[in-house]
């Protein structure tokens, strides 16, 4: 049986991440945002730099960790910013090889067809 672990978001920060190409920290991510459910940070989105490529996500003592695409950041904000009710949620996967296998991914609720908000 797989246990999900989801979490709905209340709160988020996102963090914008300068160069250091000649220092010792070479980022591969370009941005995060960090994600809160009553004031605990639960999980985290960090987005890969263009030209970079994103690890795959994790779980580590609860906090899930969602690596992803530079592309994916403005509709994560987007979905963040329009959507009343966010979750953030990690789906493990039975793998040998991989202990920690799984996906992180945020999901909406589910709205009706033709739904127009003001």
């Amino acid at each position: 049986m797989t246990t999900f672990t989801s979490y709905r978001i209340d709160d988020y920060q996102v963090i914008l991440y300068g160069n250091d190409l000649d220092g010792a920290v070479q980022r591969w991510m370009a941005a995060s945002i960090h994600f809160y459910t009553s004031g605990k940070r639960i999980g985290i989105a960090n987005f890969a730099r263009q030209g970079q490529t994103a690890p795959d996500a994790a779980i580590d003592g609860g906090l899930i960790i969602m690596n992803a695409q530079a592309e994916q950041f403005e509709r994560t904000l987007d979905l963040l910013r329009h959507e009343e009710i966010v979750y953030l949620v990690w789906h493990p996967h039975h793998d040998e090889k991989e202990p920690n296998d799984g996906d992180a991914y945020i999901i909406t609720k589910r709205d009706h067809v033709g739904e127009d908000r003001p």
